[in-house]
């Protein structure tokens, strides 16, 4: 399935480098209540802050002056290139793969340690073995 990519329509030049990228991914104009997993592109400063599964990349004009919000992800230049910012986009899934992949192992250590702790103060053998034989597999 292809990954979701979302644009400020209300923006020329986001609109035009999102536009370099319907060939690799399902990209679609912005409105409130988009996939909460995806990458966004905006030239608004004032783009609303992104939540922690969305990405927004600025498509900027490299000679306006900045500053630019600090929760976007990155900038690329209007007029860019199709793989400059494709790589951009690639960047930011691969962050939010990583951000979930890091809560994951966060969760199943956390499940880990429990299984751990737990049979210390068991002295039945036979229980011991199954909590410590069984419960590491049902972690998915």
């Amino acid at each position: 399935m292809r990954r979701r990519v979302f644009y400020d329509a209300a923006s020329p030049a986001a609109s035009a480098a999102a536009s370099l990228l319907a060939d690799e991914f399902d990209v679609q104009p912005w409105s409130p209540g988009a996939a909460p997993e995806s990458v966004v592109l905006t030239s608004a400063p004032d783009w609303p802050t992104p939540g922690e599964r969305t990405r927004v990349i600025g498509v900027i004009d490299p000679g306006a002056p900045g500053p630019w919000p600090q929760s976007w992800y990155g900038l690329v230049p209007t007029g860019t290139g199709r793989a400059l910012v494709a790589r951009a986009v690639a960047n930011a899934f691969a962050d939010l793969d990583a951000v979930a992949d890091l809560h994951r192992l966060e969760r199943e250590l956390g499940e880990l340690n429990a299984i751990g702790i737990q049979p210390a103060g068991d002295r039945n053998l036979d229980v011991l073995l199954d909590t410590t034989l069984t419960k590491p597999r049902d972690i998915p």
